[in-house]
Order: C-alpha cells, then sequence, then structure tokens
C-alpha cells in the first residue's frame, strides 16, 4: 500500500520513502564480566544485568589506561628484583618467596599492559587476557598470604 503524503513544499511523496533502516549507533558491550552483551542500539544499561554498556572508543581510552598502569607494575616488580630481591638477609626460602613475590608482580604486570594493548587496539575486552590478569592477581595475594604466616 503506497499511500500519498503531502509535505510543506506541496510536493507528493511516498510513504516507503520513509521507510528507511534507522540508522545504528556504534557497537556497545556490557563491561560485566560474565555478562559480554552486544548491542547496536543506542542503550545506556545493559538489558541483562543492568550494567553500563561502552562503546569502542571507551575500551580504547580504558586499554591505555590498563598499558599505563600494568607498565607501573611491571616497571616497579623489576626494579624490586634488581635492587631489593638480591640484597634481602634470611635463608633459601625467603629469598625464594621473595623472588616469587617479585616474579608474580613483573608478570602481572606484563599481562596487564598485553590485556591494555589488545583492548586498545581491538576496542574490546579479551575475557582470556582478563582471565589471566585476575589469576596472576590471586596467585600474588596467595604467595603474599602463605609467606607472611611461614616467616
Amino acid at each position: 500500500m503506497d499511500t500519498q503524503i503531502k509535505s510543506n513544499s506541496h510536493e507528493v511523496s511516498s510513504a516507503t520513502d520513509f521507510d528507511e533502516q534507522p540508522l545504528l549507533s556504534e557497537t556497545r558491550t556490557c563491561h560485566n564480566y560474565w555478562c559480554n552483551y552486544e548491542t547496536n542500539q543506542s542503550l545506556s544499561r545493559c538489558p541483562k544485568c543492568g550494567r553500563p554498556l561502552l562503546t569502542a572508543q571507551t575500551y580504547r581510552l580504558l586499554g591505555l589506561a590498563l598499558v599505563v598502569l600494568g607498565g607501573i607494575l611491571a616497571i616497579a616488580g623489576a626494579s624490586l628484583l634488581i635492587l631489593v630481591a638480591p640484597k634481602v638477609l634470611g635463608g633459601i626460602e625467603v629469598k625464594l618467596l621473595i623472588w616469587g613475590i617479585f616474579g608474580f608482580l613483573l608478570a602481572g604486570g606484563l599481562s596487564i599492559m598485553m590485556a591494555g594493548i589488545w583492548q586498545a587496539w581491538f576496542g574490546k575486552r579479551s575475557q582470556s587476557l582478563v582471565t589471566i590478569v585476575i589469576a596472576l592477581l590471586i596467585t600474588i595475594g596467595l604467595i603474599a598470604a602463605i609467606g607472611r604466616t611461614l616467616l
């Protein structure tokens, strides 16, 4: 059914001219680790979990922040390994614990940097890199807690 519509300029056009696809906004992704909802609609909150939906540009900016923070953490871990670890007094267990903590600190910083680079490059987060970062940070905490109880 092609109906006729008159516009303000007194021209006649068909209603099918107005049935074009609506413009889609850029892809938005839920930042919830378990949800990962994606849409092209301009929603501000995820309809599944209620968390904010982020655009690719936001993920890129957050990725750059991860690169900077991961670099600081990696430099701190490497500096502690080079400057502090050789000067630690105590038995071999203490030295191995210190080397382990500082090594995991370095590995965690490098992992965070890699996750940030990936996120800044592609505009979305990598679920596997986020899992690695979380696992490394939990491992650092466990090593520190165990070492504290042993010493």
